[in-house]
């Protein structure tokens, strides 16, 4: 009987639900409007309140801790040691190479040198020197470096005298006493300078003496037309010449293949060049 009875409630109560949704829709409700009523409203009145009355007024000065705070952020200098304001100076100093000319940096860095030689401590010594050498020598490696480009342009353009001159001037300039000691691996410019240098001066001496332009490599041949090999030492060239013939801007003037010697002539002057 249950089984049998549920489906048809269900089914009636599903027949009702569809009836009053179609008995809304045929129906429509509408709304009715009203004037609002407005409810009296009694003023409040704020009692004060009996502890507040007795309160002290907030004071408007900082305190005294947020004014030490404060304070603390930027200590004035005056309040530092003479190694800490050494340090600052030499910081500041760094941080302005790149606006300075050179003299001003020479003189500061005097300055400050003569200054770190009063401390007491070795070690603050030892410390502001080595921060105060690294920042010189950016200077002069800076400096230095315009020079030795100019020297190797002149040494390219064969202008010997120059270029050496250019190069003694960089030299110089890190042995004026700028750094406390010498820098423990060489800086670049003064490396370029001393090969400049030296590679200049060993062609100049090469050019003002025969006797070390030329190497007599051989002599080769019969004994009335000997071939003479020669090297130049400033191109690299080797020749092969005989008596008489031209070697750069100097002729072969005489050959004796016994002693193992050369003659060279230029300008009325005779040079001997011997086998070695």
């Amino acid at each position: 009987f249950a089984i049998v009875w549920f489906p048809v409630v269900q089914f009636g109560a599903l027949g009702n639900r569809v009836y009053n949704t179609l008995e809304l829709q045929t129906h429509p409700v509408t709304a009715v409007e009203r004037p609002a009523e407005t409810l009296p409203v009694e003023p409040r009145t704020r009692e004060p309140h009996p502890e507040r009355e007795t309160m002290p007024e907030r004071d408007t000065e900082p305190a005294e801790g947020m004014r030490r705070t404060v304070d603390s952020i930027a200590p004035a200098r005056q309040e530092l040691t003479q190694a800490q304001q050494l340090s600052l100076e030499i910081a500041d100093l760094a941080d302005e190479l790149d606006e300075l000319d050179f003299d001003v940096v020479q003189e500061r860095s005097a300055e400050l040198r003569a200054a770190i030689g009063e401390l007491d401590s070795e070690t603050e010594r030892y410390s502001l020197r080595q921060r105060l050498d690294t920042a010189v020598r950016r200077a002069l490696d800076e400096q230095a470096q315009p020079i030795v480009e100019t020297a190797m342009r002149h040494y390219a353009n064969g202008e010997l005298d120059r270029a050496i001159e250019a190069s003694e001037s960089v030299m110089a300039l890190y042995q004026s006493g700028q750094l406390s000691r010498p820098p423990a691996t060489m800086p670049a410019p003064l490396a370029q300078a001393q090969r400049v240098y030296s590679t200049a001066h060993h062609y100049q001496t090469l050019q003002s003496s025969p006797l070390e332009r030329f190497r007599l490599r051989g002599i080769v041949g019969g004994r009335d037309d000997p071939v003479v090999q020669l090297e130049d030492r400033i191109t690299g060239e080797r020749y092969r010449v005989q008596r008489g013939d031209w070697v750069e801007d100097f002729t072969v003037d005489a050959v004796d293949r016994s002693a193992r010697t050369v003659t060279l002539r230029r300008e009325g002057q005779t040079y001997l060049i011997e086998r070695r």
